[in-house]
């Protein structure tokens, strides 16, 4: 796997309190601290990862790309960490299963939001997810 390419790691547990979020964040730094460009897809209604990067206004959301209402590029924001983005989570994103539950694309949303970021950044600068 050359630097360039997009590697995606999920961190992902049905149980709350396992660490995820912690994880998550301290992952990201840790990536962002060697030279990585890291995005983080905050998919947490509460948005523990959001708050916890420092993100306090988020004006568009993981619920509007995932929605189709933004763009994935429009959604990432920048934090105090260099190289460390975030695609920010709102409580909206408690209602997201039912404002997609009859699509038939609702299962490919997330990864049609990753190939739009990925086709979208030059070569040159790609992010690790």
């Amino acid at each position: 796997m050359s630097r360039n390419d997009i590697r995606i790691l999920a961190l992902a547990n049905q149980k709350g309190g396992v660490g995820k979020t912690t994880t998550a964040i301290n992952l990201g730094t840790a990536l962002a601290a060697v030279g990585e460009r890291v995005l983080i897809v905050d998919l947490d209604p509460q948005g523990n990862a959001s708050t916890g990067l420092g993100i306090e206004q988020r004006d568009v959301s993981t619920f509007d790309v995932l929605t189709g209402a933004a763009s994935i590029l429009d959604a990432k924001v920048p934090t105090h960490v260099p190289r460390l983005s975030i695609i920010p989570a709102t409580i909206d994103l408690m209602s997201f299963e039912r404002e997609v539950a009859d699509t038939s694309s609702k299962h490919y949303r997330l990864r049609d939001c990753f190939a739009e970021l990925s086709a979208n950044e030059p070569e040159d600068a790609r992010t690790t997810y």
